[in-house]
């Protein structure tokens, strides 16, 4: 059995001895802190939840009883549609592309100096390149962060370096390094934070959802003070366990009663009373509201990157494609309901009959094939409509599905639509080029899932710093064991500087592969026109001047 958990560095490297007083006073300040930024979070969550209902089409009442009894109840899922569009175009943009990240350095000091940085840029890009595909799970953890930004608006990334431990008689560490992995979102609690940027906020908070077993496996191994835990009331997390009855696994309800809820909390708070905060790391359990661990941030960074589809100034969370569409969506749901409604309705009839006519107590019912006696069919039983044709209806849904398309920019580009800008000869590149301009209404959001993976990808490399500063020689043997003898050391000895991260710059080039392709191919058309031109031309000359006639 292998188990895998977080490890900050040494377990005992910067860890804080509290006086009981201190500790006591710490965790009566993150009781209120974490509480009351939990609290101010629900209808954050509220609205998560919803979204994700409404991802999945499902009413808002299982069951209607009005206008008539058991009318039409589906959801008409624009919000669905429009994640889904994004989401296979932001996959697109963002991983069919190589390299994935792009390694510029920035030379400093003499030519020599200048000349070995150079060659450590292409070091660090074979490295990266590398490390995106087989070591840090870029792909797995970017396609789950790039859903949760289209469909709830904030993704999160979160770097820690990763020990996985194999239990046999005696543990062996048999993997180690840097991970990248998608945080949900409702597990990241931020307070004191006013510029949306999370190294800047007084406090953040990752939870995390641990069994017994875990919690004993990180006392033994990372020296967690675990004697007063005690399992957490809140059954798992309610949009978590939203998400479990949508896919239909539950898991939560399998172990209800058995988890602990426990924040890693990155915080500035002056613990020793000298007046200067200190960038501290802290382990907190929520259920018995107790510190299982206190020591110094062991990182430079904090280990996370955002990403927002559409950006709220000032604030944390964005807003996604769901919340966008939310009011289009239950507008078109019930117009459709109603249009739906209305079908039916027109081909029904409503009966009256002559009072007398039938047998006093029964329910007449038309079916096929049925004779009904009665004395005068034309008067004793008349057929009357129960609606009327609106046609207007299909108008109105037309009308949200254009509104629908502006919020977003999926599917039709209506500001302006290429038939009315380009004729039906317009070259392939002023083609491309009009599908970018009327396009850029996902350049924001583009740009913050580019923003993430670069910072994600600088986070690993911090990683690897933090380590080789720590002295760790095993992290220097797996460079040199990647990368080969020479580009290994000169790689480890440039990430062991403290000045690392000034010598070069990183920058995701998020395009499409298909666009390239295309542009590519209209770049090799329009050459062989304008050599084939050229050609003609000197072919006249050559036969001109292989005429005897010629002067």
């Amino acid at each position: 059995m292998a188990q895998t958990f977080d490890k900050h560095r040494d377990p005992l490297e910067g860890a804080l001895e509290l006086t009981v007083d201190q500790k006591r006073e710490l965790e009566s300040f993150l009781a209120i802190r974490v509480e009351d930024a939990l609290a101010q979070k629900k209808p954050q969550e509220a609205e998560w939840q919803q979204a994700l209902r409404d991802y999945e089409a499902i009413p808002k009442k299982l069951k209607k009883d009005f206008p008539i009894e058991d009318p039409p109840n589906i959801v008409v899922p624009l919000g669905a549609i429009a994640c889904d569009s994004l989401y296979a175009q932001s996959v697109d943009t963002m991983f069919n592309v190589s390299p994935f990240v792009t390694v510029r350095m920035v030379p400093k000091g003499t030519e020599e100096e200048k000349k070995e940085q150079v060659q450590v840029g292409k070091d660090m890009q074979s490295f990266i390149n590398w490390g995106c595909i087989n070591e840090w799970d870029l792909p797995h953890a970017g396609d789950d962060m790039l859903i949760d930004d289209t469909q709830l608006g904030t993704g999160v990334l979160y770097v820690p370096w990763i020990e996985k431990i194999k239990k046999t008689k005696t543990a062996k560490v048999v993997q180690f390094g840097p991970k990248i992995r998608c945080l949900p979102p409702e597990d990241l609690v931020v307070w004191g934070c006013t510029s949306g940027n999370l190294q800047e906020a007084e406090g953040v908070a990752l939870r995390f959802w641990l069994t017994k077993q875990e919690m004993q496996d990180r006392a033994k191994y990372l020296k967690w003070d675990i004697e007063e835990i005690q399992p957490s009331p809140a059954d798992g997390g309610w949009l978590r366990y939203q998400r479990e009855i949508l896919g239909n696994q539950k898991e939560i309800m399998e172990l209800k009663g058995e988890f602990f809820e426990t924040f890693d909390i990155y915080l500035h708070y002056d613990v020793d009373g000298d007046g200067l905060a200190e960038d501290l790391l802290i382990v907190w359990d929520r259920g018995s509201r107790r510190v299982l661990k206190c020591s110094y941030n062991p990182y430079d960074y904090r280990p996370l990157a955002i990403s927002v589809f559409q950006k709220r100034p000032h604030l944390i969370f964005g807003i996604g494609v769901m919340k966008m569409l939310k009011n289009l969506q239950d507008a078109a749901t019930d117009v459709m309901n109603y249009t739906t409604l209305n079908m039916l309705l027109v081909n029904c009839r409503h009966y009256k009959g002559r009072e007398g006519a039938f047998p006093a107590g029964d329910n007449v019912k038309i079916n096929p094939f049925k004779i009904t006696f009665m004395d005068d069919p034309k008067t004793d039983l008349v057929a009357d409509v129960m609606a009327d044709v609106y046609p207007s209806s299909y108008q109105t849904i037309s009308t949200l599905l254009s509104f629908a398309e502006r919020r977003t920019g999926v599917n039709e580009m209506s500001n302006p639509r290429p038939s009315a800008v380009m004729g039906s000869r317009t070259p392939g590149i002023t083609a491309l080029t009009m599908m970018q301009q009327v396009n850029r209404r996902f350049t924001p959001a583009f740009k913050s899932m580019r923003d993430a993976f670069r910072d994600a990808i600088k986070q690993v490399l911090y990683r690897y710093k933090e380590r080789l500063l720590a002295g760790e020689k095993r992290v220097e043997e797996h460079l040199i064991q990647v990368m080969g003898g020479e580009a290994g050391i000169r790689l480890a000895q440039f990430m062991a500087r403290e000045d690392f991260d000034e010598h070069f710059d990183m920058e995701l080039t998020a395009t499409s592969a298909f666009t390239n392709k295309e542009a590519e191919r209209q770049n090799a058309m329009m050459l062989v026109s304008i050599l084939t031109s050229y050609y003609q031309r000197t072919m006249e000359l050559v036969m001109v001047a292989a005429n005897p006639q010629t002067p």
